[in-house]
């Protein structure tokens, strides 16, 4: 077969080696090595700048994009590049590269035979070639797709008590749940996870296909009886909430005052304590440790493999204490090597450690918990310590054997295949779907005037010049009707438009039951749909349409949005509310332009139960004014984000550095397109700037 494998953080990598990037890596190797062919999509960036690679006798391809330069080109390149831009300057930056993605798996389709996609659920690479797939966007051939569980946003932010109303939270949560519930087929390594993620993503019980982790190429190291006579502890990971590290700490700190030779080793990286750019973790935990200790607790950061390799080779004990865990490489690495490790309940370590055989678990994930779970790993001799890191590394083997994943992975990729697409074809249905109206046809629209009568001129033209008329168009709220019919083309004065009195700040509610919309069918033409936009919108010629044709198609969605183009800011784009999540009107009162369907109007209570969101993945509309995103923030909000968003941030602007790196004949290609296009280059160089200038301040 021919696959597709998704990976951000495919190594090499601008972010931190994590359990993610460490999959895609072993699993495309070994799938290239059975025989099948792999097109792994990744990030490019200075340590990896070449656009395309090819290992394992050209089985395995690695396609590399760049987040802020265009992978297509053609007639719509002015739009892509403005586009891109916006994307990369949302609250949720990985978005961009998700609508690169779209854009190389869509060629990927056409041109070689792609047989199935997976991406994982983390930033949602996948959300935007499904969304496109579902409207019917993308190629007529249709591989299945494939979702793989590793870290939800929800359950991250959760245990690592990151505050959920960080800008990025919502839209990443959203985005992630989209892409599992439009997902073929839903793979997870651990039945830990997997029965998290079927209640978190609605989905049905043993849904979640379960198939560890490969091991890939750790080797076992041989130990000399000395070093299981150490009282020794080490970590692996990520300094993270999520991980345990302060339940550890406080464990450690507890029975180490009454062992006296009892040491502790921290390798990895340090992250951010509250998910913003604030305190660290690590910052946090030398706090806890007092001062008479802390000579025996080691923190050596982010280190090499190989080096990390030969710190394993001097401890008896590893241990993976987190709050809340998926299938851990830091465990099946650490048994790999012959380690026993001590771990808590709070994840699928429990599915690979025998209690007192392969290591030891903890009866809780407090530090109480781990507290007593160290001190029976003190209290085991060396001999018996060395016995059970042999059980640890037979158990790995055997659990996470290359070769039994990969049969397994490439049995179930076939019996996809055969399936075919069921999901992925369609927008996810909310939790309690209410079948639509199928006598509704049309649209409708209605204006809010604010007073500016040369903006509501420039509207009404744009509604006029749409590729599908409006069934009936109301302007709200407009008194000097005859000033504004004389500046109007003469086929748009019909009755179609019609010219209504409404009060200062009415709700949505208040004009569709001023127009009669929000009645019970009957009393006026059923309409499909409903357009509310602000007098500064301009529509493109084609929203009538494409807005209908998704409310036709997609039974379950009552929201439809675009992007908008803020044409004083031209990389500023609107992109709310986005997918699925929870909405009220209320929340449509501050959107500058949306669509309802019309059963939405007649609905009580919470329509986002009832009905889903969609945002169409292009520029249908733009706004003329200083009219803000409201619904994003607006203006004067300070948006807070978390370091994960703020390092994505970061390496979507890696362009200049990856050309510095890149191989010759790249940079000929490059500086060739300058000389081409210097109008493009110049654009670019601005947005760079004024991107520069914003981190600045």
């Amino acid at each position: 077969m021919k696959h597709v494998i998704i990976c951000r953080e495919y190594r090499p990598a601008p972010d931190p080696p994590g359990g993610i990037g460490t999959y895609a890596g072993h699993l495309a190797r070994l799938l290239a090595e059975s025989g099948e062919t792999v097109h792994v999509i990744a990030q490019r960036w200075e340590g990896a700048p070449s656009k395309v690679t090819e290992s394992c006798g050209g089985k395995l391809v690695v396609h590399r994009v760049s987040l802020d330069d265009l992978v297509q080109d053609g007639g719509r390149k002015a739009r892509e590049e403005r586009l891109l831009q916006g994307l990369a300057g949302l609250d949720c930056p990985s978005r961009a590269f998700s609508w690169q993605v779209a854009h190389v798996i869509e060629r990927l389709v056409q041109t070689e035979g792609i047989d199935l996609i997976e991406g994982s659920e983390w930033e949602a690479p996948l959300y935007y070639f499904q969304l496109r797939r579902a409207l019917g966007l993308g190629p007529p051939r249709k591989p299945p797709c494939l979702v793989h569980l590793h870290s939800p946003a929800e359950l991250i932010f959760r245990h690592n008590d990151w505050d959920l109303t960080l800008s990025d939270y919502e839209p990443l949560r959203r985005a992630e749940e989209f892409t599992v519930r439009a997902a073929d087929k839903v793979l997870c390594p651990s039945r830990y996870l997997a029965r998290q993620c079927e209640r978190i993503f609605n989905l049905m019980r043993d849904e979640v296909q379960v198939i560890p982790y490969p091991l890939g190429d750790t080797p076992r190291i041989e130990r000399d009886l000395d070093v299981w006579r150490r009282d020794s502890i080490c970590y692996t990971g990520r300094l993270e909430l999520r991980k345990g590290v302060v339940e550890w700490v406080d464990a450690a700190v507890e029975v180490a005052q009454s062992h006296p030779r009892v040491e502790f080793d921290f390798i990895g990286g340090d992250t951010s304590l509250d998910g913003g750019p604030g305190r660290s973790v690590r910052g946090y935990l030398d706090d806890r440790i007092p001062r008479s200790l802390r000579d025996r607790f080691h923190f050596h950061g982010s280190i090499p493999r190989r080096e990390l390799l030969k710190a394993l080779a001097k401890a008896p004990v590893a241990v993976v204490p987190s709050r809340w865990e998926n299938l851990p490489y830091s465990c099946i690495e650490a048994m790999c090597t012959g380690l026993p490790v001590l771990v808590s309940p709070a994840g699928g370590m429990t599915e690979l450690i025998t209690d007192a055989e392969s290591g030891w678990i903890a009866p809780d994930a407090t530090a109480g918990g781990l507290a007593s779970a160290l001190r029976r790993v003190l209290d085991t001799p060396p001999e018996r310590r060395a016995g059970m890191g042999m059980a640890a590394e037979a158990a790995a083997r055997r659990i996470c054997s290359n070769e039994t994943v990969v049969r397994r992975q490439i049995e179930l990729r076939e019996r996809l295949v055969q399936a075919g697409t069921s999901r992925s074809t369609q927008v996810p249905a909310p939790a309690t779907p209410q079948l639509p109206d199928n006598r509704r046809e049309g649209m409708g629209v209605v204006v809010n005037y604010g007073g500016d009568s040369g903006s509501l001129v420039d509207c009404l033209k744009s509604i006029h010049g749409q590729t599908q008329p409006a069934s009936v168009v109301l302007v709200a709220g407009i008194k000097n009707v005859a000033g504004v019919k004389t500046q109007l083309p003469a086929a748009s004065s019909t009755p179609a438009i019609k010219f209504l009195e409404a009060p200062a700040g009415s709700t949505v509610s208040d004009l569709a039951a001023l127009a009669g919309w929000g009645a019970a069918p009957g009393t006026v033409a059923l309409l499909r749909g409903v357009v509310f936009l602000n007098e500064a919108v301009r529509l493109e010629p084609e929203f009538l349409k494409l807005s209908e044709s998704v409310l036709e198609r997609h039974p379950g969605v009552g929201l439809v949005s675009s992007f908008l183009r803020y044409e004083r800011t031209p990389d500023d784009l609107g992109a709310a509310p986005g997918p699925g999540g929870h909405w009220t009107l209320g929340d449509v009162e501050r959107l500058p332009c949306v669509v309802l369907r019309a059963e939405v109007l007649q609905s009580q209570g919470d329509v986002s139960a009832t009905w889903t969101a969609l945002t169409y993945p292009d520029i249908l509309a733009s706004v003329t004014s200083s009219l803000r995103r409201s619904a994003e923030g607006g203006a004067g909000h300070r948006k807070r984000y978390s370091g994960m968003t703020l390092a994505v941030r970061g390496s979507a602007r890696l362009s200049l550095n990856w050309f510095l790196a890149a191989p010759w004949n790249e940079k000929a290609r490059c500086v060739g397109r300058v000389f081409k296009e210097p109008k493009r280059t110049a654009q670019w160089l601005a947005w760079h700037l004024r991107s520069a200038a914003t981190r600045a301040r």
